[in-house]
């Protein structure tokens, strides 16, 4: 087993394991077949931890099905895993194309289309061992929720060995007693390799059409360069992400030339 984690290292180029795959390996996670719930703060490497699950199921022959909330995530996870494509000759792959389901060891794909693909055909599933259930966390939301329920429904009646991934989740010993007593790998935020820090932007007060440009300006204040802003659609992604593009244009040029900035 040190030696598959020494290799599997060495494939990523990683110098060491971090704490989630620790915890984990000292729970068994590459010892056993039992189902896995593996809660840590983002960027403190859950989708490693499940790399050396899904490297051991390769290994031993099996294959992995990778189920995220969404295309754009189908897309990165396949950039992700290409390493084992280019270094092992391992087929990652989505839903594309025909023999995808027949003949990928690693196959990355939406909640909905598993549900949907495992209905049509169940003998597809069949096929493979290992699913890995990425932002497990939308188990909850009042939209995709009840498609990811029934997603592990589904994984459960097909025996698949659940890992399960999420940054946060709510009442983890219920789920994992229903994931068939589910080991519980919990890593606390301190152990966050960057720290977040929180603050609250003041605009309630400034009126709607000047909002957006006092985000701007707190942001330029803080001077902690890159920024990430999440936004509810996609339509708002691209308005904030123009608007700030101008605002730094315009207001902060030595910014802009510097490439501090990256649209969209």
């Amino acid at each position: 087993m040190v030696d598959m984690i020494s290799e599997l290292l060495e494939l990523k180029e990683y110098n060491s394991l971090r704490p989630p795959q620790e915890k984990a390996i000292e729970r068994g996670l590459l010892e056993n077949t039992k189902n896995y719930i593996i809660i840590a703060p983002t960027s403190t490497g859950k989708t490693f931890t499940a790399e050396l699950a899904m490297y051991k199921t390769l290994k031993s022959g099996g294959r992995v099905l990778y189920l995220v909330p969404s295309k754009a995530l189908v897309t990165e996870k396949i950039s992700d895993f290409k390493y084992l494509e280019e270094k092992k000759d391992y087929y990652v792959t989505d839903t594309k194309g025909d023999d995808a389901w027949d003949k990928a060891h690693i196959l990355v794909t939406t909640f909905e289309r598993f549900f949907f693909e495992t209905l049509k055909n169940p003998v597809r599933t069949q096929g493979f061992n290992l699913a890995i259930i990425d932002e497990f966390h939308l188990l909850y939301d009042k939209f995709r929720g009840f498609i990811l329920e029934k997603s592990l429904i589904l994984s459960k009646e097909f025996d698949l060995r659940l890992i399960c991934l999420s940054a946060t989740f709510e009442d983890k010993e219920e789920v994992a007693e229903w994931l068939g007593n589910a080991i519980l790998v919990t890593i606390p935020e301190d152990d966050r390799e960057i720290k977040l820090d929180e603050e609250v932007i003041p605009v309630y007060d400034v009126p709607a059409k000047k909002r957006q440009q006092e985000i701007y300006t707190h942001l330029i204040k803080l001077k902690n360069h890159p920024y990430l802003i999440f936004c509810n659609t996609k339509p708002n992604c691209l308005s904030r992400a123009k608007g700030m593009k101008e605002y730094i244009r315009t207001h902060h040029p030595e910014i802009f030339r510097g490439k501090h900035y990256t649209g969209g």
